[in-house]
């Protein structure tokens, strides 16, 4: 976090844009892409409509600076750049956006992400294999929901 002030709420902002909004929205996708009943057109189209207007923002702050909150690597960047991990299943080409793939490309080669990175590849899923109690209980639906 940095220690003058203007830059520290440049970063707070861009860490609350992936906690509000990043963070739901790519979860959101990836749930309903991923394990709700089908057919769910219009959720996966709110979704993927969101996520790739994020993507599109993230390009273009990306543009303006070096990192999310500024010319500093931060927490920012750190609580983004795991969600954007997945922008091949997503549908979003980064390919497109030179400032967004800057950015990820220079973060994915930092030692401490690639540790991150070879750690997570060693958790199995369970996603495969799970009853459909078992995701019912983890997703609050059928017997489990509250509603």
């Amino acid at each position: 976090m940095p220690k003058d002030t203007a830059q520290k709420y440049e970063v707070i902002q861009w860490l609350m844009i992936q906690v509000s909004g990043i963070g739901p929205a790519f979860g959101n996708f990836t749930h309903f892409n991923l394990f709700a009943p089908k057919p769910n057109d219009y959720s996966l189209s709110r979704y993927k409509t969101e996520l790739l207007r994020l993507y599109e923002l993230l390009d273009k702050r990306l543009g303006e600076t070096k990192y999310l909150g500024g010319d500093e690597y931060s927490i920012a960047d750190m609580a983004t750049f795991p969600w954007t991990r997945q922008h091949q299943a997503h549908g979003a080409n980064i390919d497109s956006k030179p400032n967004l793939k800057r950015w990820f490309e220079e973060i994915s080669a930092r030692p401490a992400v690639k540790a991150m990175v070879a750690k997570q590849a060693d958790i199995k899923s369970t996603r495969e294999t799970a009853t459909d109690d078992n995701k019912d209980r983890f997703f609050n639906r059928g017997k489990y929901a509250r509603a």
